[in-house]
């Protein structure tokens, strides 16, 4: 018969390989990317109006790839999107999330941006997004955590980088009422794209 003693190790043993096993199942695993995303993920390109351009009617595929998994691709963003073309590609494809999901986009990509492989030329695509997300962080600038995520950013850019400029109006709020202007003139008064709520 077991001892009091033996019986309590046993348990805890258990209890430890159970923990174990269930902490190697919940490591990160890239996503299953179809066949139509992956072939947009490498042929994929930008339109001369600066968004993503459909590619062997592809694009859908891909952008719904993107923001349904945007979180898991991110924790294996160099497997998934290795160059820099594919990366630029996801952050674009990312702008169809809304808007309280795009900030928690950003904010997990300013925490791989400390990487030794991480491109700062990726944050291009954030200060300069193409229509859905244009204004996001002027509008959004005294919002706590897009403040975080603006005053990251900056830190990262190297020094006279013309993009620092642009941050820098982003921050101070000349960015947003130049933005509100330029939206009043084009009559584009839905903001539903890049608002967060209050």
């Amino acid at each position: 018969m077991k001892s009091k003693n033996q019986t309590s190790i046993g348990r805890i043993a258990g209890a430890v390989l159970l923990a174990s096993l269930l902490a190697g199942s919940c490591e990160a695993v890239p996503p299953e990317v179809s066949e139509n995303a992956a072939d947009y993920l490498k042929n994929g390109s930008f339109g001369e109006d600066g968004m993503l351009k459909e590619a062997n009617g592809h694009l859908t595929e891909f952008v719904s790839f993107v923001t349904s998994n945007w979180a898991a691709i991110l924790d294996n963003f160099n497997t998934v999107a290795p160059t820099l073309k594919n990366k630029v590609l996801v952050v674009a494809a990312c702008e169809k999330l809304s808007p309280t999901d795009y900030l928690s986009f950003l904010e997990k990509l300013e925490q791989l941006s400390h990487g030794p492989s991480f491109d700062v030329k990726i944050w291009n695509g954030v200060i300069y997004p193409t229509k859905h997300k244009e204004g996001f962080l002027a509008y959004n600038h005294a919002n706590t955590r897009v403040k975080a995520v603006i005053d990251r950013i900056k830190a990262m850019l190297p020094a006279g980088d013309a993009a620092r400029t642009d941050v820098d109006e982003i921050i101070s709020g000349v960015a947003k009422t130049n933005f509100l202007e330029v939206d009043a003139a084009e009559n584009r008064q839905d903001l539903s794209g890049i608002a967060l709520p209050p």
